[in-house]
């Protein structure tokens, strides 16, 4: 990566570059001459594209931009890459641009990161808008790029970026298809400066509504982009590539002519069926490009990550893995942590590493214990969202998808999500829980009380956010015998924070002989004895965290005691209230702890505590349905509300 600390900080480069969040590096380099001496296709989106025989380009590497998702709708055919670059195709195609996805990858400006929701498969780039910025000396002079994982240029065209994109990824030979170059701008436009509103179906795009009426779009400024269509063909020039014009038709004459329909294309018999749940590594990708693989690039920031500690499992580790890659949900990384295993575990592990790069392995070079292995997958961790797998279980299909879609509702107090478990056994394979896994697992908010200091659940049942779980300390791992896991959700629990049901089975746990609570039950369970009756103590001050939501510093039994004490007292407060004495309630609630209404709220059911005293009060039976019980009911729950949010929260 270049060093910024020497380009010169003029006062203009704040202008051209004005998003400097971090560019994804990492993945874009991936791209990095990935296609060395392969040829690829860049689709413009002409009205010429739509005599394209789009089946041919079906075994071909692929550039599409923009609304190229009304073509993928007509003919099903999906490009290998995706690029967005101007501000009101973006803005005015947000839903559909975020839920169109191309074979392989996309790519998008840094300043677009925040309007892009769904991230998968998807890198930012740096985008110097110099050719555009008029206090810039760089303003309308045309310059190329060949590092994209550091910056691409503007050129008045998406078109450009990707010729700077592909001549980064290595690609020697490049045929442009459907450059028209040829626009008009309707009478009927509003137009404000460069800046052009359409009323009328568009008449420069394959499809009517591309810029429709009521889209916005730049004037294209043919002369402009042909400036740096010549920069382009003389960076290529100088390095023994060409650029072709492969488009029927069209007004662009700056590259050589090819006839598209007399291209020796790649056999497309069979390129059509994606390999279902496999990976292709950008290698094999460059390797053969006779088909389209259903590949994934690894992300800039996964949304998840997934943490497998790996000690000597050679008979389970590949079914583990293969249960991720297996995933509906597909934007997440795993960190297989090899803890100093002596057998050929971490091999098994390598071939999914090489096959898939959203794997890696870290090794330990003495054996840490499993705690240890966890908190360094934990430490490595990209993702906001991380969750824990052991090397001899697996996940169901939906499992990350379900608990992703979850944990991004839950309220602030929550640590995560939680799906169901399967409880399988040693020669238990996929196909035994496939017909349980859409079956409704757990569905019980989990807090300290609701847990009586009990496990609530294995350790790759939730996914968790991840700071969080960091700010906690993660593992305990002087714990090497196991119910670390155990410690780490109670002292969570102990700070206030709640686990969120997934009511979906979503992951399978192996019971076998050899498995670490069989062979090793004393330690494990000495650790246990101690965890609960840690919940007879007071907390030790040291676990408590800085932003806890409530702290149970004392004993559980004191908080059960303290639920059934506050059901008495709101019964009689809302007596007081409905004897017109809102006084005397107001006295009554001042015997409950003070900021205890912050757990009281999840165990108490205060509308049916209310209305069992007003049908005290009324003298009617609970199932009786009067309107004066209801009238008062509601009444009374508002008051008791106002009064518990004013003095009590």
């Amino acid at each position: 990566m270049k060093d910024k600390s020497l380009e010169p900080k003029f006062k203009y480069l704040e202008l051209e570059e004005y998003d400097t969040r971090e560019t994804c590096h990492e993945s874009i380099s991936a791209f990095h001459n990935a296609f060395q001496g392969k040829r690829c296709f860049i689709i413009g989106n002409g009205p010429s594209l739509n005599e394209v025989d789009f089946h041919k380009l079906r075994g071909e590497f692929t550039f599409a931009v923009n609304s190229f998702f009304y073509k993928t709708r007509e003919t099903g055919f999906r490009p290998t890459f995706y690029v967005v670059e101007d501000s009101f195709v973006m803005k005015d195609n947000r839903t559909e641009i975020n839920g169109y996805h191309p074979t392989l990858h996309r790519f998008f400006p840094t300043n677009y990161i925040d309007m892009i929701d769904d991230r998968r498969n998807t890198s930012f780039f740096r985008l110097n808008r110099g050719f555009y910025e008029k206090t810039s000396p760089n303003y309308g002079v045309p310059r190329f790029s060949t590092d994209a994982a550091y910056k691409l240029y503007c050129g008045q065209s998406v078109t450009y970026i990707n010729l700077q994109l592909a001549y980064y990824m290595g690609f020697t030979e490049v045929y442009l298809v459907g450059m028209d170059f040829n626009y008009i701008i309707p009478s009927s436009a509003k137009v404000d400066g460069v800046n052009i509103t359409s009323t009328e179906d568009d008449p420069n795009h394959f499809h009517p509504e591309y810029f429709g009426k009521g889209k916005r779009w730049h004037d294209p400024q043919l002369p402009r982009v042909l400036a740096n269509y010549k920069m382009a063909k003389t960076i290529y020039e100088l390095d023994h590539r060409t650029i072709w014009n492969a488009t029927h038709g069209g007004k662009l004459e700056e590259f050589p002519r090819c006839d598209f329909n007399e291209i020796a294309f790649q056999d497309t018999q069979t390129e059509t069926q994606p390999i279902q749940g496999g990976i292709a590594h950008l290698s094999a990708l460059a390797a053969d490009n006779s088909t389209q693989y259903r590949a994934f690039a690894v992300s800039c920031k996964p949304q998840i990550s997934i943490g497998i500690p790996l000690y000597n499992e050679p008979h389970y580790i590949g079914e583990c893995l293969e249960s991720l890659r297996s995933q509906t949900f597909t934007d997440f990384e795993v960190i297989i942590v090899n803890d100093a295993a002596t057998d050929h575990s971490p091999q098994i592990a390598q071939t999914f590493c090489q096959q898939d790069p959203r794997f890696r392995i870290i090794s330990h070079s003495t054996n840490k214990g499993l705690p240890a292995a966890r908190n360094t997958a934990l430490k490595h961790a990209k993702a906001d969202y991380i969750t824990f797998l052991d090397a001899d279980d697996y996940l169901t299909p939906q499992s990350l998808y379900y608990r992703f879609k979850e944990i991004k509702s839950i309220p602030a107090d929550g640590a995560g999500t939680y799906c169901g478990m399967l409880i399988g056994y040693r020669n238990l394979k996929p196909e035994d829980y496939q017909n349980k896994a859409d079956q409704r697992g757990h569905h019980v908010v989990i807090d300290y009380i609701r847990s009586k200091g009990e496990c609530p659940f294995n350790a790759h049942a939730p996914l968790l956010r991840a700071a969080l779980i960091k700010e906690a300390g993660g593992f305990d791992e002087s714990m090497k015998y196991g119910a670390e896991d155990w410690d780490l959700w109670i002292r969570l629990l102990r700070n206030g924070y709640r686990f969120f049901p997934v009511k979906r089975y979503g992951a399978v746990y192996r019971q076998k002989k050899t498995s670490m609570v069989r062979e090793l039950y004393h330690p494990h369970f000495k650790e246990s004895l101690r965890i609960l009756q840690s919940a007879s103590s007071s907390a030790p001050p040291e676990i408590k965290m800085h932003n806890a939501p409530f702290f149970y510093e004392k004993p559980l039994w004191h908080y059960q005691q303290s639920i059934q004490k506050a059901k008495r007292i709101l019964r009689y407060a809302c007596t007081a209230i409905l004897n017109g004495e809102q006084d005397q309630s107001y006295a009554i609630l001042k015997a409950l702890e003070p900021n205890s209404w912050n757990y009281l709220q999840h165990h108490i059911d205060l509308p049916w505590e209310v209305r069992m005293s007003t049908a005290k009060h009324l003298a009617v039976d609970m199932q009786t349905r009067e309107n004066s019980m209801q009238t008062n009911s509601e009444s009374a729950i508002a008051q008791i509300h106002q009064q518990l949010n004013t003095h009590y929260t």
